[in-house]
């Protein structure tokens, strides 16, 4: 039995269709080393952290690893990126909601709180940055606190002085 021709269109909507899931698939993936390499540094610093047990610990061969991220120190910038990152964006979402100024700082705290919480590996990374030496860490650091901390400060510091000016 022949098979039937298939119409250009059905070939492009099929072409369309890989690359979405391989997109989707890609995305998976670099998530998934992405959270097997936070619980690694996490637990065993950057020093102590195997590149062989995070790509066990995210079902992904070692090439892909280095694919999406070149190196270690790259992957390990791309952690504390996303932590500071996901930090940012759930504080900046409590002192944008309505409310009072009052009401905003205590969502804010709140936010914070339950952020360091669910994943108690945060503030061990950024402690572990902190605590480390060399040009590499400071830049970084540098880096992200201009990036994800001041803008999250200086609206706190907008709302304590609208606090203020309105008597709370």
């Amino acid at each position: 039995m022949r098979n039937a021709p298939v119409s250009r269109s059905a070939r492009r909507s099929s072409a369309e269709g890989r690359i979405a899931t391989r997109g989707s698939g890609e995305a998976r993936s670099r998530s998934a080393i992405l959270d097997a390499a936070t619980d690694e540094f996490a637990r065993m610093g950057f020093a102590g952290a195997r590149i062989q047990a995070i790509v066990v610990a995210a079902k992904v061969n070692i090439a892909l690893l280095y694919y999406y991220f070149g190196t270690k120190e790259k992957l390990y910038t791309a952690v504390l990126e996303q932590v500071f990152a996901q930090w940012a964006q759930r504080v900046e979402a409590a002192l944008d909601a309505d409310g009072s100024p009052s009401q905003k700082l205590t969502a804010y705290m709140e936010a914070y709180f339950d952020f360091v919480a669910e994943a108690p590996y945060r503030p061990r990374l950024v402690q572990q940055e902190m605590t480390q030496s060399g040009d590499g860490s400071v830049r970084r650091l540098n880096a992200l606190a201009t990036k994800h901390v001041r803008p999250v400060h200086q609206k706190v510091l907008r709302l304590l002085r609208q606090g203020h000016q309105e008597g709370e």
